[in-house]
């Protein structure tokens, strides 16, 4: 009985190895997919949640803009919009590629309405104006205070799930651009 068992257990195993496989196979040849099919050319790309250096935000609208991008880079602070803007200089110096895109900071609380609004209307002038074609959009911006739940205090609570899953951004951008295709 008990080398019935493992002999199941081995098989089950084959199956799990056998499925990791060809997931990692169907990912890598995604990823050559994207990389030979899609042109850079005349696409923009607006990522939120670009304040700090090194993190998800920053990182994305780097390795966009080496790839040929033009990508809006949102930021909730003045300091964080100075950061995308010494992103987008070593950038620029550091890419010895001629079809380098450009990392464009724009002002944004994603908890306001009216600040949600006004980078809409400065991302559609920025699309008019260099003829660019909204691609895609990166909702990254999120917040977190590193406490426990049972730790955190009801307004807290109540402004982190406003920022990280009822974010104005989210519903505004996603649908002025599903419904106006900039």
């Amino acid at each position: 009985m008990q080398a019935s068992c493992v002999v199941k257990m081995i098989e089950e195993d084959i199956d799990v190895l056998g499925v990791t496989v060809v997931l990692i196979c169907l990912c890598f040849t995604r990823h050559l997919f994207l990389r030979a099919c899609v042109s850079a050319e005349n696409k923009a790309v607006l990522i939120t949640g670009c304040d700090n250096e090194g993190s998800f935000g920053q990182l994305s609208a780097e390795a966009l803009a080496k790839r040929g991008f033009r990508v809006f880079a949102t930021c909730y602070t003045q300091k964080g919009y100075r950061s995308v803007e010494i992103l987008n200089k070593r950038v620029a110096v550091s890419s010895s590629s001629e079809n380098i895109g450009q990392i464009t900071p724009i002002i944004m609380d994603i908890t306001d309405p009216t600040s949600v609004n006004a980078a809409v209307m400065s991302l559609k002038d920025f699309l008019r104006d260099d003829q660019l074609a909204l691609w895609a959009i990166v909702n990254n911006a999120g917040i977190h205070d590193g406490l426990f739940i049972d730790w955190t205090p009801v307004d807290t609570f109540k402004m982190l799930m406003e920022v990280n899953f009822f974010g104005m951004s989210i519903y505004v951008l996603t649908t002025y651009f599903l419904r106006n295709r900039m």
